[in-house]
């Protein structure tokens, strides 16, 4: 399809962009290679694909800042990423059927693992599985050129089950759910959309992947988890947690003006129009006021032309060539 065809070039030319510019502002870091090896050597190959999957999240949380709690890593886990050189691209793509991929960037003597989520009609909670989903196959997969994951795709395969088991070990596992449920006052015999919602609030997941946690932990049964799957809790969840609501909807909430992003996050160079991350624009443009990059690169990186730069950050513009 060509649309999925023109989403994997943009989401490659997004992962060496970023890899260009953590260069470039000398913020790249490998720690992520010595965490990749160890989570290689510390998995038993001949053991079942999903302990294999948990095995690995087990490892990463012990060498990262995830494991030194038992909350919900969704705060952290773009950060955690960032620190340990690992590149997260999360961009909406419409008209694609990619959920997500992973794949490497840079040089042949100097990888780096890329991973992305599709911001398209998906929720924070789910790109957060996504994420994790994705590092696994970086970290068992690394010389496949790309893994791609499509949306209601099925996860019958070994390598689909072994990263999807080590992206729910690492978000939710069951001392995560344990401290949730304690601290909620959530009853695993008479859970309901509210408490639910408490659950995907605190636990950082979607709810899909919190009943099969609660389910792999003994919490609930499978009739529970089958019943529980139908329950509506959007509105429950929109109630208690920012992470819930539309862009719309958390723009007006913190009072950001929707137009004046949109009308510097969009791209015009691309196949097709997309909407960068403001984090990523924030990092291009302090790149350029630092005079680390050209104007010229930093339109690149932004996938647009000089004058539309010049257009939407003149200020800056005028400030740094003075």
């Amino acid at each position: 399809m060509q649309a999925d065809r023109e989403s994997v070039v943009l989401i490659r030319m997004m992962g060496h962009y970023l890899n260009e510019l953590e260069e470039v502002t000398r913020q790249k870091s490998i720690q992520w290679k010595t965490i990749f090896d160890a989570i290689r050597n510390g998995v038993d190959i001949q053991a079942p694909v999903k302990e294999q999957g948990k095995t690995a999240a087990r490892i990463f949380r012990q060498s990262t800042a995830i494991g030194h709690g038992a909350t919900g890593a969704g705060e952290l886990l773009r950060g955690l990423l960032r620190a340990i050189g690992i590149l997260a691209v999360e961009i909406p793509i419409g008209n694609s059927i990619i959920e997500g991929c992973s794949f490497f960037v840079g040089a042949v003597t100097s990888p780096r693992p890329c991973i992305f989520a599709n911001g398209h009609h998906t929720t924070w909670f789910r790109r957060n599985v996504i994420l994790m989903h994705e590092l696994g196959h970086a970290i068992f997969e690394p010389f496949t050129g790309a893994t791609l994951d499509f949306i209601d795709g099925t996860n019958s395969e070994d390598i689909e089950i072994r990263a999807q088991s080590f992206a729910q070990e690492v978000l939710v596992p069951k001392e995560v759910l344990l401290h949730s449920a304690q601290a909620n006052g959530c009853k695993w015999n008479v859970l309901n959309a509210t408490s639910l919602a408490q659950l995907v609030a605190s636990t950082h997941v979607e709810l899909r992947t919190l009943l099969a946690a609660s389910l792999d932990a003994g919490f609930i049964s499978p009739t529970q988890a089958e019943e529980l799957k139908h329950a509506d809790i959007s509105e429950s969840l929109r109630s208690i947690s920012s992470h819930a609501l539309t862009t719309d909807e958390f723009l007006e909430k913190t009072g950001t003006e929707k137009q004046e992003w949109i009308g510097k996050r969009s791209t015009t160079l691309t196949s097709r129009a997309i909407l960068l991350p403001i984090g990523y624009i924030n990092a291009v443009v302090e790149a350029y006021r630092n005079r680390q990059i050209s104007p010229s690169k930093a339109a690149a990186y932004l996938m647009i032309d000089e004058k539309e730069f010049l257009e939407r950050f003149g200020d800056i513009y005028e400030e740094v060539e003075v």
